[in-house]
């Protein structure tokens, strides 16, 4: 701009005389020196042209400083760009790194895992072993019962024998006695004191095989409430490790348990409970029904309830005088119903006893 106002200047000074030579420019001589004179309107239209490429000059040297600008600002936004993409870069490898710690770790707990499933199915695998083998044994112990309860049904029916033929001695003693007087009446009371000691004898030991059979079936249910704790906490592990591993367990072995406990409730709904050993079972019959609803299977009790219209079940109806009239009664339960996990595995199939 300071360039144009003195360029205005020496358009309005007359006397300015430029090193330039343009057309219509006189040259004088003096003294042996070159003179150049021009107009002042040829000056003034010099100036001006000379302005205006000042101005164009002017005007691209402002584009260039604009464009240079622009430059530097996409510049520096390129290396903002570049410095965020480096940080994000770091970034990137950081999580990588941090991904692949995860991995391995991972890796571990997998190996780990699934060593010690391989370790809890080799215990479980010991345990079933050692759970058949005590069941061999209960076999072996029922059996043996079975046979010592057969030979002493045998002996009571050889006492009752002894019994009635010892009846019919004395008849026949009586009647040999009433012909015989007052001196065979004596023998035959000796008889008859005889046969009563006899039949008291055996009336003892009637009662003591009685008790003995009580004491036994008393012990068997002890054992057998005992095989069944065993059995189900087996059971209840198996599931379980079933289920860490992400599995689907396998029902059938679970149902035919539940079955025999159906059936072993449905026996001591008919034993009178007062019996000893009975408590002691029903406690272990509650325990296994805990031990099912805590890895998710849901027994559900019908056994002695009144039966309701719409139950989802296997139904056999049969007539019961002694109940009271038109009551129905569920009293047998084949298999009970189960649910795992609030969804249905088994439907029940029950007995219902009417009077109607």
């Amino acid at each position: 701009m300071l360039l144009l106002s003195s360029l205005n200047e020496l358009c309005l000074d007359a006397n300015f005389s430029p090193w330039a030579i343009s057309p219509g420019w006189s040259l004088n001589s003096t003294q042996n020196q070159s003179v150049f004179t021009i107009s002042r309107a040829e000056m003034r239209s010099i100036m001006l042209n000379i302005k205006s490429r000042f101005a164009t000059l002017e005007k691209q040297g402002e584009d260039f400083l604009s464009q240079l600008h622009a430059a530097h600002h996409r510049s520096d936004k390129l290396d903002k760009d570049l410095l965020r993409a480096q940080q994000e870069l770091v970034a990137v490898r950081q999580t990588n790194d941090h991904q692949n710690k995860e991995l391995k770790k991972e890796l571990g707990l997998i190996r780990d895992l699934s060593h010690s499933r391989e370790m809890t199915l080799s215990y479980l695998r010991g345990g079933l072993n050692r759970a058949q083998g005590e069941l061999t044994n209960l076999k072996g112990v029922t059996l043996l019962n079975q046979q010592e309860l057969q030979q002493h049904t045998r002996d009571m029916e050889e006492v009752r024998q002894e019994q009635t033929a010892l009846a019919v001695q004395t008849s026949q003693v009586s009647e040999v006695a009433s012909h015989l007087g007052v001196g065979l009446i004596v023998v035959c009371v000796c008889l008859l004191a005889t046969a009563v000691a006899m039949g008291w004898f055996w009336y003892k030991k009637g009662r003591v095989l009685l008790r003995s059979l009580i004491q036994q079936r008393e012990e068997s249910m002890k054992e057998k409430a005992d095989f069944f704790d065993l059995i189900s906490n087996h059971l209840a592990s198996a599931v379980s490790s079933a289920n860490n591993g992400g599995k689907e367990p396998d029902h059938s072995s679970m149902l035919k348990f539940v079955n025999e406990i159906a059936r072993m409730e449905v026996n001591m709904m008919r034993m009178d409970s007062s019996a000893k050993g009975y408590k002691q079972l029903s406690r272990g019959l509650e325990r296994i029904r805990n031990n099912f609803a805590a890895i998710g299977y849901e027994i559900v009790p019908m056994l002695g309830l009144p039966y309701q219209d719409g139950l989802r079940a296997d139904i056999d109806f049969i007539v019961d005088d002694s109940l009271p009239e038109g009551e129905r009664r569920i009293t047998a339960v084949l298999s009970p119903q189960v649910n795992y996990k609030g969804t249905l595995i088994q439907k029940a199939n029950i007995t219902v006893s009417q009077n109607i």
